[in-house]
């Protein structure tokens, strides 16, 4: 059993695509999610990396939902979401996405 401050200064680090084969379950139907230790000051650029994914592999970055950069801060009990290259969307179909659900 973990320590209560082992167990707080865990994050979620949800992997999709490619990024799948960096996590403990790789299987497709998994989860494909990380439990990660973090250390007061680090940001998303260092769990990166800690995992081994190059910084250029990545196409969006959620981290708690809201869409984020390598730089943000990262604090226990957060939730990181990766996706690769290969599931970008393009910026007018964001933009276009971005459009509708604010018409709606």
């Amino acid at each position: 059993m973990m320590a209560m401050s082992e167990e707080q200064s865990l994050i979620e680090v949800h992997l999709y695509g490619q990024l799948r084969r960096f996590a403990p379950d790789r299987d497709a139907a998994g989860e494909s999610v990380a439990l990660i230790s973090v250390k007061d000051g680090e940001t998303i650029l260092d769990i990166v990396r800690r995992m081994g994914i190059e910084p250029q592999e990545l196409s969006h970055i959620f981290l708690n939902a809201e869409y984020s950069g390598l730089k943000r801060r990262i604090g226990a009990g957060d939730r990181l979401g990766l996706f690769p290259l290969d599931m970008g969307l393009h910026l007018s179909v964001l933009r276009n996405l971005l459009q509708y659900s604010c018409e709606g």
